[in-house]
């Protein structure tokens, strides 16, 4: 799955904010993915790219390391680039 996020303030400091706030979205769909799809023995990934106020994009690869629904306590992880 692919999420998108465009900066819609002209500042850094709201660049970092929505960027998080794109991390958030993405954990979230994440952690509903494996659990919607719990019978499939891959995991769910989302692939995530936030352009900033700057038009610099950063991209986000978010997967659960544990597809194993019973433990909730898994963190999510993002790979960044950039």
């Amino acid at each position: 799955m692919l999420l998108l996020g465009i900066s819609s303030e002209s500042t850094a400091l709201s660049d970092g904010a929505e960027a998080r706030h794109l991390l958030l979205e993405a954990a979230c769909i994440v952690h509903l993915g494996n659990a919607l799809f719990k019978s499939k023995a891959q995991t769910f990934l989302l692939k995530a790219i936030f352009i900033n106020s700057e038009y610099h994009a950063s991209t986000y690869m978010v997967f659960q390391r544990d597809s194993n629904i019973l433990d909730d306590t898994r963190p999510v992880i993002p790979f960044i680039s950039e």
